[in-house]
């Protein structure tokens, strides 16, 4: 079954968290921020949650959602859309906005520097980090469909002519498969195989129109 490994859902647009001894998703208590949108949430593999904001920029909130700091001197741009973190180095995040491209901390979120050459003045709605390779990251864009970066943000270069003018909600790399990517499109979902130089659309049983999320489950990627 061609859902069977995957799992398409809705945006989240608030941080919650759950409570301890309940069922899974029985209660939940918001985290904040408070007076922003959520639109993006990273989790770096420690203590901390990152989260990209409408309003806010990069949030970061500590061990449990216990504190909460924004930190975006040099960020020029408060709606962070999309966020990722190099699987080969925590301390490399990169943020994806509202029209001022993608932007690179390589101190925790603490200082950013502009990484859009290739994406300037796009809207970068989704942001994905090889599992695989560092410093190889792809860039799901609002209208300009998919780039790939190489050098870690030094540049960026379209890919996927069957998705370049596609607005891409979500990008997802399979953690099993190198090569392997999964975009979620304003045209239905579609997979690419060869790091994003061609794509497939996904279906039957896929209906066509919006696919905001993908994501794999951890018991079967």
């Amino acid at each position: 079954m061609l859902a069977k490994n995957f799992l398409a859902a809705i945006t989240l647009l608030a941080i919650l968290n759950a409570v301890p001894g309940r069922a899974a998703g029985g209660s939940w208590n918001p985290l904040g921020p408070e007076g922003a949108r959520v639109e993006s949430i990273v989790v770096d593999g420690a203590d901390s949650i990152y989260a990209g904001t409408n309003g806010m920029g990069f949030v970061r909130l500590g061990q449990e959602g216990k504190s909460m700091a924004g930190s975006n001197e040099g960020l020029m741009s408060s709606i962070v859309l999309s966020l990722a973190v190099d699987t080969h180095d925590a301390n490399a995040i990169y943020a994806g906005t509202g029209g001022a491209g993608v932007f690179k901390s390589m101190d925790g979120g603490k200082h950013w520097s502009v990484a859009n050459r290739g994406v300037e003045m796009k809207t970068v709605q989704s942001l994905v980090a090889d599992p695989h390779h560092k410093g190889i990251l792809f860039a799901g864009t609002w209208g300009d469909g998919v780039y790939k970066t190489t050098n870690g943000g030094q540049e960026w270069q379209s890919v996927g002519e069957s998705l370049a003018n596609a607005f891409v909600y979500t990008l997802t790399a399979d953690p099993s498969k190198p090569g392997r990517l999964f975009a979620g499109t304003n045209n239905g979902a579609w997979r690419s195989e060869d790091e994003g130089k061609t794509w497939t659309k996904l279906g039957p049983g896929i209906p066509d129109g919006i696919a905001e999320v993908i994501a794999f489950s951890p018991k079967n990627p």
